[in-house]
């Protein structure tokens, strides 16, 4: 029988050949990875002038700030767009990529190598992660030149809200797979899957905004609270709860999450080899 340190070996050489392998494919088309990285800006370009179109002579935004409390526009949608990114990467980086692995044939023949199938699917949404984490920089780095952004609070401390608030997404993220391979679906489910959670956390908008029963609907995502604590740290709005609370629930979904999402996730797989479907689409 196997050690523990022989298991963490074999899931490290696992996250390293997947996550080697995506970057050889993102650095054949150039144009293509420069371009995701700064993509994200050509989607702030127009909240920017959105903002300037309805703020008062002086730049504020008296509506907002009376919903929210702050006037900076562009920060409140940028922060929430950060962690939007994150939700996307999630969804297809776990769910996508299996359907895409089927669709390519591929899926089959990496499920009979002797390796844990999911961290083959860690390892290539690592990489869309590592992505992501550059596309923050370069968004905040070119906000800051272009649209003047300049956090007013602990922008590191918001950062570290990110973390717990993208494991709980991670668990989610292993339940969506599951799911996935039920419905040998992708698309549909991915578009519609990242678009509901990124409306209901209130990407773009504060969440009481919405109507009481998607309000309830939001209250029970763990990345509500992780973009709401990374606004009131910045930018001093007035958070849900308070910023103990917040860490104590993003903290008890993120491993709460993990457990019933790996759950999910290893259930199906049994069910998907017994059944002999792998593969199929």
């Amino acid at each position: 029988m196997r050690g523990g340190g022989a298991v963490i070996v074999d899931a490290l050489r696992v996250l390293v050949a997947t996550v080697w392998r995506e970057w050889l494919v993102f650095v054949r088309y150039p144009l293509n990875a420069v371009m995701r990285l700064v993509e994200p800006i050509m989607w702030l370009t127009p909240v920017y002038f959105l903002g300037r179109a309805f703020a008062t002579a002086d730049g504020r935004l008296p509506g907002f700030e009376a919903a929210t409390g702050t006037s900076n526009f562009l920060s409140f949608v940028l922060l929430g767009s950060i962690v939007g990114s994150y939700i996307s990467a999630v969804f297809w980086g776990l769910g996508f990529a299996l359907k895409q692995q089927m669709d390519e044939g591929t899926l089959e023949a990496l499920w009979l190598t002797p390796n844990s199938r999911l961290w083959l699917l860690v390892g290539r949404s690592l990489f869309g992660l590592v992505v992501t984490g550059l596309n923050t920089i370069s968004v905040l780095v070119l906000a800051h030149f272009l649209f003047g952004f300049s956090p007013g609070g602990p922008l590191g401390a918001a950062l570290l809200v990110l973390v717990p608030t993208v494991v709980a997404l991670y668990g989610f993220g292993f339940a969506y797979a599951a799911l996935v391979l039920f419905a040998r679906e992708a698309n549909f489910l991915t578009d519609v899957g990242s678009f509901l959670i990124q409306v209901l956390s209130g990407i773009n908008f504060p969440v009481t905004a919405l109507p009481r029963a998607l309000m309830i609907l939001a209250l029970a995502l763990p990345v509500t609270y992780g973009i709401d604590l990374m606004r009131a740290l910045v930018l001093g709005t007035r958070p849900l709860v308070t910023l103990p609370v917040g860490v104590a629930i993003l903290t008890l979904a993120a491993v709460g999450f993990v457990v019933v999402g790996v759950r999910a996730f290893k259930g199906a797989e049994r069910r998907i080899q017994a059944s002999g479907a792998v593969g199929m689409h």
